[in-house]
């Protein structure tokens, strides 16, 4: 998302770019379930593999991040997350994202036979 409730949940810059890109062709009436982006990238001398898909706020996301939060539950949130960004949502609209991100290769080498194949990547859902 790129308004985040948990800052440590906040997309780097080629996830900010993919969620750009989703919410501009969302206003353009394109269909939010139809989004995934995926990309082989240069970091430094590692070539990682990117995969990004963007979450759609529904029903369920509306009590803790809709336009309409119950007095209760925005209380709790301002004590656990003072900087939160991740309210004001409407149903259908993109409101956060599953990354994945995997080393293929560091200078010039494959990695170790015993890394993991994916490496953990907090979603960019609004957390809680």
């Amino acid at each position: 998302a790129l308004g985040v409730r948990n800052p440590a949940n906040a997309p780097d810059d080629w996830e900010r770019r993919q969620m750009e890109l989703f919410n501009l062709m969302a206003d353009e009436g394109q269909d939010p379930e139809t989004f995934e982006a995926a990309e082989i990238v240069q970091e430094g001398d590692a070539k990682v593999f990117r995969w990004l898909r963007p979450m759609v706020m529904g029903e369920a996301c509306m009590a803790c991040h809709g336009e309409k939060i119950d007095s209760r539950i925005k209380l709790l949130l301002a004590q656990e997350y003072p900087l939160d960004e991740a309210a004001g949502y409407s149903e259908g609209q993109l409101g956060g994202a599953n990354s994945v991100r995997k080393v293929l290769s560091g200078g010039g080498k494959p990695p170790p036979g015993d890394a993991p194949l994916v490496e953990p990547a907090a979603p960019l859902a609004p957390a809680q």
